[in-house]
Formats: C-alpha cells, structure tokens, sequence
C-alpha cells in the first residue's frame, strides 16, 4: 500500500482504469462468494453445525478464488510451497518454494484453513516437516 500511495493518486486510478471491466467484476464476483461462504460458515460452525454438502458451482468459485488468491493468502509461509489436493484427485500449487506442504480436504475446508479459520477447518497437512508447520501456525489470509 505505501508503494502505491508513494505513486499517487492519479497513477492508482489510472492502474485500476486499466484493468479491463469485465475481469474486474468476475475477480470482485468471486471474491465476495468466497468471503460470504467464509462468514457463513463461521456462523453454522460456532452453532455446532459441521460442514455443509459441497455444491459443484459454490466450489468451482472456491477454487478459482483461491488460485488466485493462494500465494498471497499464504504469504507468510515462504520458503515453502504450499499446494492444494482435492478429493477429486486434482492439485493447485499455490505458492512455490524449497520443501512442500500439501493441504488436502474438500475446497470449502481449504478456504477456510486459509483464511485462518484452522480450528473450524477440516484439513489434513503433510508433507516436510517444516513447510507443514508453517501453514499450521503462519498467519494467512488476506
């Protein structure tokens, strides 16, 4: 943010006038599904309610928020790659690094885990011991 407001503000809304619209309202679309199933959840969970049936469209969102999102939600584990393994076999590598943790669970229980919520989020975490402590105790999130 200081970087940017060194800049001014002149260049900060003529970077955002570059984006093209249309990717700006998908991006924005996501994010506020991912951020109101974050919040729902916390609602069910804190009322001793367990995790919902995943919905194919819910979680096709999830995942493309977090593709996106990923290295910067987990910013805070580097040196170590974190990467996502989703009951349907599929894996998202969501940040790069030297030694690997692997975050395995339903895509609604990973957003979760990785925006902090690790008590409510039923995850699993392996990989080399050191890159799967990071993400148990780094802070992540936006």
């Amino acid at each position: 943010m200081e970087r940017q407001k060194a800049n001014g503000f002149d260049a900060m809304v003529s970077r955002l006038r570059s984006v093209p619209p249309g990717y700006m309202v998908a991006i924005m679309a996501g994010v506020n599904v991912n951020e109101n199933w974050i919040h729902h959840e916390d609602l069910r969970r804190a009322n001793g309610d367990g995790p919902r049936p995943e919905d194919p469209e819910v979680a096709s969102v999830l995942l493309g928020v977090i593709r996106w999102l990923g290295r910067f939600q987990t910013r805070a584990v580097k040196p170590h790659s974190v990467r996502l393994a989703l009951p349907d076999g599929s894996e998202h590598e969501l940040r790069a690094g030297d030694d690997r943790a692997v975050l395995r669970g339903p895509i609604g229980e990973c957003a979760l885990h990785l925006s902090g919520r690790r008590s409510a989020a039923r995850v699993e975490l392996d990989g080399d011991p050191a890159a799967v402590e990071a993400p148990r105790t780094a802070p992540l999130g936006v």
